[in-house]
């Protein structure tokens, strides 16, 4: 046999998680990182806080843009506004509200230069909105566009050439990030999501800020330390307990062998916010090259076909009747929550145990006038958790940036 073949027949060693270490520990500082730049604006924070109260007040409408990824992130931020009583509109959907003049519009965007983002804000702009943007460029065209901006900081790899060099003073962060290869640092491989889940942290903080009657940015920092905390957590988990090191070897081993040419289809499943995080990441496990489909696709499932689905309660009956039917259907089944010994848990074949959601009970069942508002602890926490696994699914089927871009959206 010659050494092309042996070198085919090598497998990785699925007990290596060194690039779950290595991305978990790039997460965590650049939540970290975002933190403490957030709390360095704290005009703009204050600024949101007044502007969204008065919104409410005046029962004008909260609308929500952005693409991709970013754009998930964002619709997030518009379900917990609508547990606090907001008037919520998503720009593009079927049930979309018309701007006015004193509506407030929030988009989320990475670059600052998402064409599709850009043009629906541009239009709210000249309808008389009041504009918010979650970016990190505050010099792009929807920088320019807005009267309040939060700028989530970025990594020296996502840094313009023209613009002046940062300073990065965190040496766990710089240290951390040396340690990724350099074909994994760009915006459209494991690494880049660092702008999604800085926004997913940012949303929930300043849902914390929304909530309290004074001090916003104490509440918004206390909101974001118990976050990233839970998140911190989550990944100990990982590190210390054999049990969730063994229910991670078996992911692995489920999506080790697949490729673009497989017929297998992977299904993410969730309800409320824990399906938006499903969606994010069935977008990431679509860039590594897996036959991925939503919940709208269930009735093309077949024997073998995953699923993967997220519940922090483990007790959501929209999410438990997919188990079930896919139980039925022989499907391998994939679980994320924070309650293993649940309804949800006891159906599942491989069930990882992420911290967060205190409440047995449902939060997407119940009658929103009876139901406390819930920290979403466990969605950060879940993101982190998933986003360091594709990382260490990458490096071990070896995908580069080439191939993930290739299978990224070029139409926004």
């Amino acid at each position: 046999m010659d050494d092309k073949n042996k070198q085919k027949e090598v497998k990785p060693n699925l007990r290596d998680f060194g690039g779950i270490v290595r991305a978990s520990n790039i997460f965590l500082s650049q939540a970290s990182r975002t933190r403490k730049a957030i709390l360095n604006q704290s005009e703009s924070l204050e600024a949101i806080y007044t502007l969204l109260n008065e919104t409410k007040k005046k029962h004008n409408i909260v609308h929500v843009t952005g693409m991709g990824r970013s754009g998930r992130a964002v619709e997030f931020f518009a379900e917990m506004l609508k547990d606090l009583g907001f008037r919520v509109s998503i720009i593009g959907r079927t049930l979309a509200l018309p701007v006015s003049v004193d509506d407030v519009v929030i988009a989320f965007s990475g670059s600052g230069k998402t064409s599709t983002t850009a043009a629906n804000v541009g239009v709210c702009v000249d309808g008389g909105a009041k504009i918010v943007i979650v970016t990190q460029n505050e010099k792009s065209r929807l920088g320019r566009f807005a009267d309040i901006h939060l700028i989530i900081p970025k990594s020296k790899k996502l840094q313009r050439a023209e613009e002046p060099p940062e300073i990065e003073t965190d040496k766990d962060y710089v240290f951390s990030f040396s340690q990724i290869p350099e074909e994994m640092k760009s915006s459209l491989s494991p690494m880049g999501t660092l702008f999604e889940l800085s926004a997913l942290l940012v949303s929930i903080g300043l849902v914390g800020m929304i909530r309290s009657d004074s001090d916003p940015v104490r509440s918004f920092q206390s909101t974001v330390d118990a976050v990233i905390s839970n998140a911190e957590k989550a990944v100990q988990g990982i590190l210390k307990k054999e049990k969730t090191q063994d229910e991670i070897v078996k992911v692995l081993e489920l999506f080790i062998d697949l490729s673009p040419a497989s017929i297998k289809k992977v299904f993410w499943i969730g309800a409320g916010l824990s399906g938006i995080i499903a969606s994010m990441h069935a977008m990431r496990f679509q860039h590594l090259g897996y036959n991925i489909h939503l919940q709208d696709d269930w009735r093309f499932r077949k024997k073998n076909d995953i699923l993967v689905a997220i519940s922090g309660s483990g007790s959501t009956p929209f999410t438990n009747e997919f188990v079930s039917e896919a139980k039925k259907k022989r499907m391998p089944t994939i679980g994320f929550t924070s309650f293993i010994d649940s309804k949800f848990g006891s159906k599942i074949d491989i069930l990882i145990k992420v911290p967060g959601r205190l409440d047995p009970e449902s939060w997407y069942n119940r009658y929103s006038e009876s139901k406390p508002f819930i920290e979403t602890q466990f969605e950060f926490a879940v993101a982190v958790v998933i986003e360091s696994i594709i990382a260490q699914l990458a490096i071990h089927k070896g995908i580069t940036e080439t191939e993930m871009k290739g299978r990224h959206a070029n139409i926004e």
